[in-house]
């Protein structure tokens, strides 16, 4: 929708597998019956950011993590402010990544073997390689978890981003090319809105059955 392209997806988990369980020996009968609802949007705006926004529901509370991996070969440092830098091996700049929304924990890791292995890279299905992995906790019975890679620290400016039971709406700003997106899913149709400086694109999804 203009220039920013929007990807959804949507899952329904009755049951999840136990993650301190060897995967060798897993039967059915090993996994968790839950029942979540888990909703995850992705915006992409080239050259500029990549948003991940994730919405979860269950009748029950549960803990969740939202988790982003990168290369082996590159670095991953923390600024006081909370922000994630990624930086190749000559020490240039890729992204930065921060979280969006309210969360309750960061968790690190890198080769990590316990309490479970997390932060590895698998090389052609041979070998793991240790690599950066961060994740973003949160808990409760509906949790969103949202957080931006900026893929151009040049193009800077806050970000602001604003959640309703419909849907959400992000503003980005800055004083070139302010950019607002708006999202609401209705009982019949998806409705977005994107508004990039002066210039403003919208477009109606029909929501078909089962969806």
């Amino acid at each position: 929708i203009g220039p920013v392209g929007i990807l959804s997806g949507h899952v329904h988990h009755r049951g999840l597998n136990v993650t301190d369980h060897p995967f060798n020996t897993y039967k059915p009968w090993h996994r968790h019956r839950v029942d979540i609802a888990h909703s995850r949007i992705l915006l992409h705006f080239p050259e500029r950011f990549l948003i991940v926004l994730d919405t979860i529901t269950s009748p029950s509370k549960h803990s969740y993590v939202q988790w982003f991996h990168f290369s082996p070969d590159l670095v991953l440092n923390e600024s006081d402010e909370g922000v994630f830098h990624c930086v190749d091996g000559d020490g240039a700049e890729l992204c930065t990544l921060h979280p969006l929304t309210s969360i309750d924990d960061t968790i690190r890791a890198h080769g990590q073997t316990k309490p479970i292995f997390q932060g590895w890279t698998g090389i052609g299905g041979t070998r793991m390689e240790p690599s950066h992995a961060v994740g973003f906790r949160s808990e409760g019975d509906l949790c969103w978890l949202g957080a931006m890679v900026r893929l151009n620290s040049d193009q800077g400016g806050e970000v602001e981003l604003t959640t309703a039971a419909d849907g959400f709406t992000v503003e980005v700003n800055s004083d070139d090319d302010p950019i607002r997106i708006e999202y609401r899913r209705l009982s019949d149709r998806i409705t977005v809105e994107v508004k990039v400086g002066a210039d403003r694109f919208s477009e109606e999804i029909p929501i078909l059955e089962g969806n």
